[in-house]
């Protein structure tokens, strides 16, 4: 749990007294008060915060140290937010909560998003975060897959639940993979890692910067070169971002703009000196383990890169093609009913 920040107080306004001298006769003196402002005595009303919840995509990593940044420095106060941020289980149930009005603000992966609202959840993303999908496939070092066709004749790990095997699909095909010559093998959260390092299996769809970057700490024979990045052969999708209710953004549209600025001024003073982020986390988590306090060094530099685009843009607004692009996927490979349309899942309108 993120902790609650302070109230802003109000300024007490200094009273200016003004001593006036009055004197019996034809010599009696007098002030001249025409130009003296007489200050008000009474202290400033305290600013009002209002109370609102973030709920993350996980638990604490290193790549959700921007909103801590933003919380410790009072940008959210600045704003007239009173911000609790809230450790999450998955973008899926992040975005759900978001839907109920149990937080007012997630941060959460757009595909759950696009799923969530064709479910019938009002939301929409406000600012997209991570410009570049991290989806990536990691192969052992002699089967030397280096293309995607390579990938034919070979096993691949996949958890069947997870956003790396709804996209995958998509992969293949704007790759001229044949799906029926690459045998794909299920596993699970808790075995998915540890079968790929026994090499179970020639290659493991995943998250680069995550579970890739895990595996590599037990496999250091895997180099760049055995890490194919979907992005780079042409897959690419919005990932997290900032996701709120239809309703807070009619109902409270100054606070949803304050909230993205905010959490965008801290996302580039962090990504501008990742060693911020890093020294915040290990600061937070002081009895970290040795390999959780090695992943915030690595993770946090990673996804930082993330937030550029191609031309090397950084939390820019996004257009409607890159998100039709994701919506026609999810349709087309996980049979996604009541397709929404890209106005009804993401704005640009409090970028700026």
């Amino acid at each position: 749990m993120g902790e609650k920040v302070r109230k802003i107080l109000g300024v007490i306004g200094v009273g200016a007294l003004l001593a006036l001298a009055a004197c019996s006769g034809s010599d009696s003196a007098s002030v001249d008060t025409t130009d003296v402002k007489i200050e008000s005595t009474e202290a400033a009303a305290p600013v009002e915060l209002t109370k609102m919840k973030l709920g993350l995509d996980w638990t604490w990593l290193a790549y959700h140290m921007p909103f801590e940044w933003a919380l410790q420095n009072g940008y959210y106060e600045e704003i007239g937010i009173d911000l609790e941020i809230l450790e999450g289980q998955g973008s899926g149930n992040t975005v759900k909560f978001v839907a109920t009005g149990e937080v007012d603000f997630g941060f959460a992966d757009s595909s759950a998003l696009v799923q969530a609202i064709a479910a019938g959840a009002d939301i929409r993303n406000v600012a997209v975060i991570w410009q570049t999908a991290n989806f990536a496939m990691v192969c052992n070092p002699e089967v030397k897959v280096r293309v995607p066709k390579d990938l034919e004749g070979k096993s691949v790990l996949v958890i069947p639940s997870e956003n790396v095997s709804a996209v995958m699909p998509v992969f293949f095909e704007q790759n001229d993979v044949d799906i029926k010559k690459v045998k794909v093998l299920n596993a699970d959260y808790t075995n998915k890692q540890a079968l790929f390092i026994e090499k179970k299996a020639d290659c493991m769809a995943g998250v680069d910067g995550q579970d890739v970057l895990i595996v590599r700490y037990s496999r250091p024979d895997i180099t760049d070169d055995d890490v194919m990045r979907w992005a780079d052969f042409g897959t690419n999708a919005p990932g997290h971002g900032l996701v709120t209710s239809n309703s807070l953004i009619a109902s409270k549209p100054d606070l949803v703009r304050g909230f993205v600025q905010a959490s965008i001024r801290a996302w580039k003073e962090v990504c501008a000196n990742e060693q911020i982020g890093i020294d915040l986390y290990l600061a937070k988590f002081p009895t970290a383990s040795d390999n959780d306090k090695q992943f915030a060094k690595d993770n946090l530099p990673y996804e930082c890169g993330k937030t550029k685009t191609a031309d090397g843009t950084a939390f820019g607004p996004t257009d409607d093609a890159f998100w039709q692009a994701l919506i026609d996927a999810q349709v087309r490979f996980n049979a996604m009913e009541n397709a929404p349309t890209v106005e009804a899942v993401y704005t640009n309108e409090f970028l700026n």
